[in-house]
């Protein structure tokens, strides 16, 4: 759960790092000349800014300043992740400023603004450059000149400074003119908007042109029309422009670039790629050249002159966009032959359309990225959604296209083949976040967002869903239609949700007021549920009624679709007027089966009830994970079956035992499980509270982390002395994005004067940047006598054993009370761009542990220091390992512990998905 928080956290901080360039406004030009030094790590250098002064004072942005400081919310590992070696500042720094004409320029007074806290909570200091403008006539042009240093930090999620050896930002690496300059006015040394509702994140396209130099060895690459290179002495210029108005001039300066080109083509496509990925480059530019001739004939011609796609070295997955510019990551090159070769291929080429996507929506289209960035991630996966269905097909399992029939293709058809792009990467986590109370209003300011921590699935998968539920009911080529002109008349502008909706409204003739504000402006969801309530043969076959029903979202038609037993299907359409409906089928043959919105067109928070009658899929060729069934499967562990539905209910019978998983809402958790032995039956029911809580991130949207968990449960265990019933309670204080501190309190009662407690703490502290030493601790005491079935071992030391023929048996120290404790010492493995294990699976990040652990048992209290405490040392190496194109992750640790004094040491090694 703690990776998650953090991978959670991580895209959140991603997200503001590339939109906190917007709130900008319309420059008449822009022209910068500026040197980039890999050493100093900062571009140095002058901007020069036309525009009409819409009042005295002019506004820019100081982007970088936005990371000066470090996130105080975020713990140590958190801000390792982000920063490889440390944390380290961004900031831009103002030199001087100047007014200029064409034969004179006049030194301008100005001064630094704090920016209001509407989108980000810490490090608000000098992030606003307020220049006081010298007299002008109303109308009249004016050219400021910025001297400004821009320090940018090692990072790894690969924007907005180096990742290895290769720089990149796309967005604010210079003083941005702020947007709607007649609005901004100074309050408390702080900048502040005078808008209604949340703070806009804007980015007007401006005319921009850009001379940057270079060392020799260094590459640029960059996303404008026009790219010009001369070499200078010992570096090289590089003078970047553009023929249409863009949003900025983003930059990747690096090393070891290879470059792959289409140049015979209506729209040119560059590859920039690190050694050994040639292949790869040649693969993705034929993936754009599909991409861009599917979206130009779609939704409308392609803005720029040519596309530049960018391997950037970040390893999570993180891919992004700008001005004819898109980055992929470095993981869509290294894994995309992982255990099978191309068995990531479509995911890459899914991805790919989605940041080219943003040439239309996000980039071509300007949108308000705090409170509207549906438009742009929403309206971007649509598009990607819809040309990869296109192509690969709309149902049925199209993930990974899998073709031969050897060893590793059998096995992954056995356990993946299932996977559909839209129903289980899209509808499939915004069912699973709905489920568990994360669902909320799309179109919201970041402060007032109540789950950050399902922002993505809100604005990706949600946002998708929506778009699609509103092409269904309008019409899928008139909604394309109205997505095509929206862009035309509004490219290198902006648009709002409203403008949208008004501009569909106007291509299709339809009111949409109703269908925008439900889905888009307020919390709402939707169940669709059908019945067969009645049967009846006629002289002319077979009469079924159903019974419809719809509890929430809005009036919109639906599909009905009735199987009948020759095979064949009946479609009606349900209009949804009303709340429930009785309709009836007439057909020749009889009714086995009614669907409701079968295609998935809406997106149903409960699909369970879209069958009637319900729904049972049996896999026993291949794979199957239906989002509107029933699973029911062998269970060979008990001999028998188990019935399940997602993650929300397990139920397994068969003649070893049974068990019954039920999991309510993001707080609720059931269980129950019973085994058949000789000695009679085994097993546990209890019940798990998982509590929730706010998470300080430094955003001031509410960000919800799990907190606790307590469970309370019964337990039959089967020993040699006869059936032993005990009562568990427990609680577990989980880590989250703050602190890396755990607890856990567990308390076993077989009798009202037997018992035993168990309590386990583990923090650590941060020595140096990603160098850690670790403690955990545990304590255990009984309560009067324990049967032998509860007494403590000590099964956390490795070294105690011996060897037989049979392997390995580990040594036994029980007791009625036991204390244990290790100390470690963390260290990253420098494996550079990663280890490939003979194409099975990719090592992709490594860490080495030194660790002393000791600990004793002993029974009764007078006998604590009696008994000889155990102590080893040891070594580890845990391994991070991928499989499946990097979508399986795997740990692996290998280690070597001596006891002591013994000094006879033994290996040990632990691997889990």
């Amino acid at each position: 759960m703690r990776q998650q928080l953090f991978k959670t956290i991580s895209s959140y901080m991603l997200f503001m790092f590339v939109v906190w360039f917007a709130a900008l406004a319309l420059a008449t030009d822009y022209e910068l000349n500026v040197n980039f030094d890999p050493i100093e790590k900062r571009l140095e250098g002058i901007e020069e800014v036309s525009l009409v002064p819409q009042s005295t004072t002019a506004y820019f942005l100081l982007l970088g300043n936005l990371a000066r400081e470090k996130n105080p919310f975020l713990d140590d590992r958190g801000i390792d992740e982000g920063y490889p070696n440390g944390f380290e500042a961004t900031s831009t720094t103002i030199e001087k400023v100047m007014a200029v004409g064409p034969d004179w320029e006049r030194p301008l007074e100005y001064h630094y603004l704090s920016l209001s806290p509407e989108l980000q909570e810490y490090s608000l200091k000098e992030n606003v450059l307020a220049i006081d403008l010298p007299p002008v006539i109303a109308g009249e042009e004016v050219t400021l000149r910025i001297h400004f240093c821009t320090n940018f930090p090692r990072i790894s999620v690969g924007d907005q400074g180096m990742t290895e050896e290769v720089f990149t930002w796309r967005f604010g690496w210079y003083p941005l003119l702020a947007a709607r300059q007649g609005d901004w006015y100074e309050k408390d040394k702080t900048a502040r908007l005078d808008t209604e509702g949340g703070f806009p994140l804007e980015l007007p396209a401006a005319s921009y042109r850009a001379t940057v130099i270079v060392p020799q060895d260094y590459r640029l690459v960059c996303g404008a029309d026009h790219i010009q290179e001369t070499q200078v002495g010992g570096q090289v210029e590089y003078q970047a422009w553009n023929d249409s108005p863009v949003r900025s001039i983003p930059l990747t300066i690096g090393p070891d670039y290879g470059r792959f080109t289409l140049a015979e083509l209506p729209i040119p496509i560059d590859v920039f790629f690190l050694p050994g990925h040639a292949e790869t480059a040649r693969l993705f530019a034929t993936y754009a050249t599909d991409i861009l001739a599917d979206y130009q004939d779609r939704f409308g011609s392609y803005p720029r002159r040519r596309l530049t796609i960018v391997e950037n070295p970040n390893k999570n997955g993180l891919s992004f966009a700008a001005d004819g510019i898109v980055w992929l990551s470095n993981m869509f090159f290294t894994h995309r032959h992982v255990t099978l070769p191309g068995i990531l291929n479509r995911i890459c080429e899914f991805t790919l359309a989605h940041e080219i996507a943003h040439q239309w929506w996000g980039i071509g289209v300007g949108v308000d990225m705090n409170a509207e960035n549906w438009l742009s991630e929403g309206l971007a996966q649509y598009l990607a959604v819809t040309y990869f269905e296109g192509k690969y097909g709309e149902f049925g399992p199209n993930t990974f296209g899998l073709e031969g029939d050897g060893i590793i293709e059998g096995f992954i058809r056995s356990q993946f083949d299932f996977i559909n792009l839209r129903e289980h990467q899209i509808e499939l986590p915004y069912l699973m976040e709905s489920a568990r109370g994360f669902d909320e209003t799309i179109v919201k300011p970041l402060d007032q967002v109540q789950y950050e921590n399902a922002s993505q699935v809100r604005l990706y998968d949600k946002g998708y869903l929506v778009a699609r539920t509103i092409a269904s009911t309008i019409g899928k080529e008139d909604f394309e239609r109205g997505l095509k002109k929206a862009f035309e008349l509004n490219s290198h502008r902006l648009i709002t949700v409203e403008g949208l909706r008004e501009q569909l409204e106007q291509e299709t003739g339809q009111p949409l007021e109703e269908l925008f504000t439900t889905w888009l402006r307020t919390p709402a969801s939707v169940d669709y549920s059908v019945e067969i309530i009645g049967r009846e043969e006629t002289t002319q076959g077979h009469r079924t009624s159903v019974r419809v029903s719809r509890t929430g979202g809005c009036i919109q038609p639906v599909i009905l679709k009735a199987t009948l037993d020759s095979g064949k299907a009946i479609r009606k359409e349900w209009s949804g007027e009303n709340e429930e409906e009785i309709i009836s089928f007439d057909s020749e043959a009889r009714v086995i089966r009614v669907t409701i919105d079968p295609e998935h067109r809406i997106p149903d928070r409960e699909r369970l009830n879209n069958n009637s009658p319900r729904k049972f899929v049996v896999p026993i060729s291949k794979p199957a994970l239906p989002l509107d069934a029933y699973i029911v499967q062998p269970n060979p562990e008990i001999r028998g079956f188990t019935l399940s539905y997602l993650d929300r209910l397990q139920v397994s019978a068969g003649f070893a035992g049974g068990g019954i998983d039920i999991s309510k809402g993001r707080n609720h958790h059931l269980f129950l499980s019973a085994s058949i032995a000789e000695g009679g039956l085994a097993g546990k029911i209890g019940y798990t509270y998982n509590a929730y809580q706010a998470v300080a991130t430094g955003s001031p949207g509410t960000f919800l982390g799990p907190s606790t968990s307590t469970t309370i449960s019964g337990h039959r265990l089967l020993t040699t002395g006869g059936p032993l019933p005990y009562l568990h309670i427990g609680v577990v204080e989980h880590p989250s994005i703050n602190s890396s501190r755990s607890l856990s309190i567990g308390l076993d009662l077989p009798s009202f004067r037997t018992g035993r407690v168990r309590i386990t703490a583990f923090d650590e502290l941060r020595l140096f940047p990603n160098v850690y030493l670790q403690g955990n601790i545990t304590l255990g005491l009984g309560i009067g006598e324990l049967p032998p079935s509860l007494m403590f071992d000590l099964e956390e030391l490795k070294s105690y054993g011996w060897m037989t023929k049979e392997g390995w048996v580990r040594a036994q120290f029980p007791g009625e009370h036991k204390l244990y404790g290790r100390m470690s010492l963390e260290f990253p493995l420098d494996l550079g761009a990663g280890f490939n294990l003979i194409n099975l699976m990719r090592i992709d990040r490594g860490y080495f542990y030194t660790f002393t652990a000791a600990g004793t048992s002993w029974t009764g209290f007078d006998e604590f220091g009696k008994t000889d405490p155990k102590l080893e040392l040891g070594v580890e190496m845990k391994f991070e390992l991928s499989a499946i194109g990097g979508l399986l992750p795997i740990t692996a640790v290998l280690g070597y512990a001596i006891p002591i004094p013994s000094w006879d040491g033994m290996y040990y090694f632990d691997f889990s998905l």
